[in-house]
């Protein structure tokens, strides 16, 4: 009976000891990812998060994939735009440069998501109630060997089938000159593309329009989307980067500048 008792304390021992174990790696365990846990120098001057954000333009981010929701709208004056600052660290890990740049922009915070830095403003705005249109969802999405450029416009589709305010830049200009902006998630002729150019992304449950916005930068990173908001209570999307497949070609670009 002894024995059994000896055995019992020490397999509940064993079993104390395991579990320590497990919490204090958990504890320890890198809370970002390891692109964000690297250390760099990092000046900034004058710069605002538009500029920060931009991924050919600022050294220390220029391998992330970034999305910003911006708080203002297109009709504000500049100095509603932006929040200019500067900033100078050095040998800092590059999520503690994100905290600063924060600080240095109370009205937004940051969190990765999905791999993605994602800068969100701090407060819901009232136009659009307690939810952004970036958090509501479509059913699933899915685009195959299609450039990320037409995965937005696509997006933007099932967006607005849904019921979610959200629009494109080269959807109003089509709206405007009535012509046909293609947004049916297939190109039409993909051998024409660069195969590097073009992306697949399959979500096959609900998603959020900004994990749609996250999964399509992340598919030719490095990449940056923003959503602003535009006329009639509706978001803007772009997405940029200095990889192929996020512009016009010559024979696009002659469409949408077509007038009838």
């Amino acid at each position: 009976m002894k024995t059994k008792k000896t055995v019992i304390i020490s397999l509940i021992g064993f079993g104390l000891i395991v579990a320590l174990l497990i919490m204090l790696r958990i504890y320890n365990a890198p809370k970002y990812s390891s692109e964000l846990n690297k250390k760099a120098d990092c000046v900034l001057n004058d710069v605002d998060l538009f500029r920060f954000i931009c991924a050919s333009k600022c050294d220390v981010f220029c391998t992330s994939t970034i999305g910003l929701e911006v708080k203002f709208s297109l009709d504000d004056s500049d100095e509603k735009k932006t929040r200019e600052f500067s900033l100078n660290v050095s040998s800092m890990p590059k999520w503690k440069i994100l905290d600063e740049i924060m600080r240095l922009n109370p009205e937004y915070y940051w969190k990765e998501k999905d791999g993605v830095v994602n800068i969100l403003p701090s407060q819901p705005d009232k136009d659009f109630g307690a939810v952004s249109p970036l958090d509501m969802t479509i059913p699933r999405f899915e685009v195959h060997r299609i450039t990320p450029l037409f995965a937005v416009e696509y997006l933007r589709r099932l967006g607005n089938e849904n019921n979610i305010p959200i629009t494109t830049p080269f959807h109003e200009v089509a709206i405007k000159r009535g012509i046909e902006f293609n947004d049916s998630g297939k190109l039409e002729h993909p051998e024409s593309y660069d195969a590097e150019q073009l992306i697949d992304v399959v979500i096959p449950h609900e998603v959020s329009i900004r994990e749609c916005l996250n999964a399509i930068a992340l598919a030719n990173p490095p990449a940056h989307w923003q959503a602003i908001k535009f006329r009639n209570n509706k978001l803007v999307l772009f997405m940029d980067s200095p990889q192929p497949g996020y512009h016009l070609d010559k024979n696009q670009k002659k469409t949408l500048s077509h007038s009838p």
